[in-house]
């Protein structure tokens, strides 16, 4: 049989074997490779233009990369997917990235920066965790839109570092800026409301040095003996030292519940004497609530007066302490024991 001479020109509507003529060629087979994973399609200098596919496949169990070129100069690279021309794409239809593996399957999700990842996870088509790092923030794009949770679906546990409501927020749903707690309200730790006491044991008197009409802050102005008061139970509340043990701090804003007692006598009082007493706020006695009043009736005679009332501290320094007055004459007083306790119980 005799050879026919070669010829590298394609049949007639074929391509030819430098692949050169395929604008005019339709393909109507499969393009496959004599060998697995050995070949590309265009290189680092000549990309393909556009790759129009229905669906890109792994095989082999291996992982599917997508890669920008690292060598071209430019930084921030971008993966986009449009719905429509790239140039043009539709301003009314979504383009979509799913993630399916199987019913019970479990997928990741992960934008990384170098080596640190912000990670969506799911499993079983379920939100499972998101975990952003630093200097990022995650929020809705309108205000007031997005649920965390729903009625019927809880999470187990939600950990801040503080929590930020509007002023009409709700905790329960009912009515605006009440918030209601179902249950106990349990604190752990060192922690809880702002509270602190102060009081005398009766190891030490304090002798209150006093003039008519005059009011005097409990304080052992006489004796020399530091000021006598004794810290008790303290938070985000301060008890002083160094000889002016006589007051409690406050260390926030806010309206607090104070209590106070005193047990006291007059020092020679010569005849039925008028103490009265109260609360006294940065040095100034308050005079419209928990004031109290008892009469001395001679040397051997003690009394004892207590008050309760709230009162606001809205700078958070404010020193809470106790004042006495002698309305009749000179005499001092000797307070024996003596006791306040503040507790925070809200904001001003």
């Amino acid at each position: 049989m005799p050879l026919l001479p070669f010829s590298n020109k394609p049949p007639a509507g074929g391509a030819n074997t430098a692949l050169s003529n395929l604008a005019s060629v339709l393909i109507n087979h499969s393009l496959l490779f004599d060998t697995d994973s050995a070949y590309d399609i265009g290189d680092s200098g000549n990309a393909v233009a556009n790759l129009w596919v229905d669906v890109i496949a792994a095989i082999n169990g291996v992982n599917l990369a997508i890669r920008t070129n690292t060598s071209d100069g430019f930084d921030n690279k971008e993966i986009r997917i449009y719905h429509g021309d790239r140039t043009s794409p539709s301003s009314t239809r979504g383009a979509n990235i799913i993630l399916q593996g199987n019913e019970a399957g479990y997928g990741d999700l992960l934008l990384k920066s170098g080596n640190n990842a912000g990670e969506i996870s799911f499993y079983a088509g379920v939100l499972q965790r998101k975990l952003i790092y630093s200097q990022t923030a995650l929020y809705s794009d309108s205000d007031s839109m997005v649920d965390l949770g729903t009625l019927t679906k809880y999470f187990d546990n939600c950990f801040f570092d503080k929590i930020f409501l509007n002023a009409t927020a709700t905790i329960d749903g009912a009515i605006a800026g009440q918030h209601t707690i179902v249950g106990n309200l349990v604190f752990s730790g060192n922690t809880g409301l702002g509270f602190g006491c102060m009081f005398v044991d009766g190891t030490q008197v304090i002798v209150v040095a006093m003039t008519q009409d005059n009011i005097a802050e409990v304080e052992d102005s006489v004796t020399s003996a530091e000021d006598g008061w004794l810290a008790g139970a303290l938070n985000n509340v301060t008890f002083p030292t160094g000889g002016t043990e006589h007051y409690l701090t406050v260390s926030k804003p806010g309206k607090y519940e104070v209590s106070w007692s005193m047990s006291f006598a007059a020092i020679a009082p010569g005849a039925n004497i008028e103490i009265h007493g109260g609360v006294m706020i940065d040095g100034t006695a308050v005079r419209d609530k928990a004031e109290a009043h008892r009469t001395i009736a001679n040397n051997s005679d003690t009394g004892n007066m207590s008050g309760t009332a709230i009162f606001n501290c809205p700078n958070g320094t404010e020193q809470i302490s106790l004042w006495l007055l002698n309305t009749t004459n000179d005499a001092n007083a000797s307070v024996g024991h003596g006791n306040v306790r503040i507790m925070q119980i809200g904001g001003t």
